[in-house]
């Protein structure tokens, strides 16, 4: 079994003996100023012998299940910024999706998609539309309103396979023209 902690701790336990195999602490600094609903983690996602989890400081991490070792650390945005992540990600068919916190902070929040082997940001999503896309004339006219604030993905995203295939099979067609 593994256990995450709010602060972003992860332990490897044996289920049978309660022995506890490894560990690893994440060291965020205990003075970090983003966090607006306490020190908390909502989990983990695994896959390709890892465990993916988000930290406080907006970082995604890799751990090697077996050993608690770092594979990779990809900052999703800077935690300076307004930025963190809560939720647990999700892992499928090697990619790695994460939501994040800062919607409290007014920041534009989004959903990330990592390669799970390398950590390498693929794409992101925003949840609220940028300027000149469709829905931000629902915004006040002259104002930035839809670039700062809301719509965050603080619990771990849903992924329907039919809508992913049928997404990067409309991005491979759009790549070739």
């Amino acid at each position: 079994m593994y256990v995450v902690t709010g602060n972003d701790a992860v332990f490897a336990l044996n289920g049978k003996t309660g022995e506890i195999p490894w560990e690893r602490w994440s060291g965020i600094d205990q003075k970090i100023s983003t966090v607006c609903c306490g020190w908390l983690n909502r989990g983990m996602a695994m896959g390709e012998g890892m465990l993916f989890l988000g930290q406080l400081d907006a970082n995604l991490l890799a751990l090697d299940m077996k050993t608690g070792k770092e594979v990779w650390k990809s900052p999703i945005e800077d935690w300076r910024n307004g930025y963190g992540v809560t939720s647990a990600p999700l892992y499928y068919d090697g990619i790695v999706y994460s939501g994040k916190t800062g919607g409290d902070f007014g920041v534009r929040s989004r959903l990330t998609a990592l390669d799970a082997k390398s950590g390498k940001i693929l794409w992101r999503w925003y949840t609220l539309p940028g300027l000149g896309e469709v829905g931000s004339d629902t915004w006040p006219a002259g104002t930035d309103h839809a670039m700062r604030g809301g719509a965050s993905i603080w619990n771990t995203p849903a992924l329907d396979p039919q809508l992913v295939l049928i997404y990067f099979r409309h991005r491979q067609l759009r790549t070739r023209l």
